[in-house]
């Protein structure tokens, strides 16, 4: 591992936890469709933002997501990377992220080198929901940083968006009202996600993710063990300055 990826790594190791938790209010367009909805966050250079959906339909399918920021912000943005959280089942305890790259594709080397730095990582929040959607967060803060150092960029993604599903056995504990999670065993599993993404870049500045199960007839709600899309934003350490995106969720 180089020495510019050591110094990323470290660099960002308790910023996932400083991360606020932002509720997407409804859509003003759409009262009566309560998931349809967006929200601004601001990414500092360096730091993470965390979302979290309305509550999805019973009967809900598939879902869209859309990550938009201003032509000015739009260098910034395409450095950062996205991720969607999956809960574990409760007897299996791993929980799934699908990590999104709008500048590059994700290459095997980065995503051995982020696993590896994981291990016994520990996520500190209020629930368990939070606790998970942070360490996803992380892993993007990871791959971001890896990069956006020019010298590891494996290939440009062209119109998709660079995929990499990772999956982290956890550890979880709660003490003092806060759930306190530790990653155990990352590792490259594309088969533990049950849901399918789709990445594309649309235009400067502008990511279109759709998420849908992998069985045929199942929710997202099944697939995903949550009421809730959870999602992020990780920028990467070396950055210097940071992008206000528009979060937008719909029911297509």
């Amino acid at each position: 591992m180089s020495q510019r990826l050591l110094k990323a790594l470290g660099g960002i190791t308790s910023i996932a936890m400083a991360a606020a938790l932002l509720h997407a209010p409804p859509a003003q367009a759409d009262p009566g469709d309560h998931f349809n909805s967006s929200i601004n966050v601001d990414v500092a250079g360096g730091g993470s933002a965390t979302i979290a959906s309305p509550t999805m339909a019973k009967d809900m399918k598939k879902a869209g997501i859309d990550f938009t920021t201003s032509p000015t912000d739009a260098p910034e943005f395409e450095d950062m990377a996205l991720a969607l959280v999956q809960q574990p089942s409760p007897a299996h305890r791993i929980v799934a992220c699908a990590i999104m790259s709008a500048a590059a594709a994700v290459g095997e080397e980065a995503l051995a080198a982020v696993t590896d730095s994981l291990d016994g990582y520990e996520a500190v929040a209020q629930s368990r929901f939070l606790a998970r959607l942070l360490l996803c967060v992380k892993i993007a803060q990871l791959i971001a940083s890896y990069l956006a150092d020019p010298n590891a960029r494996p290939l440009r993604a062209g119109t998709a968006c660079g995929q990499a599903p990772v999956a982290v056995k956890e550890e979880i504990t709660k003490s003092g009202g806060m759930f306190h999670l530790t990653a155990k065993a990352p590792a490259i599993k594309p088969s533990k996600m049950r849901v399918k993404v789709k990445c594309t870049v649309v235009s400067d500045g502008k990511v279109a993710v759709k998420v849908k199960p992998k069985k045929k007839g199942t929710t997202l709600r099944k697939a995903l063990a949550s009421k809730n899309l959870g999602t992020g934003i990780g920028s990467p350490s070396s950055a210097s300055e940071g992008a206000r995106v528009k979060v937008g969720f719909k029911a297509p």
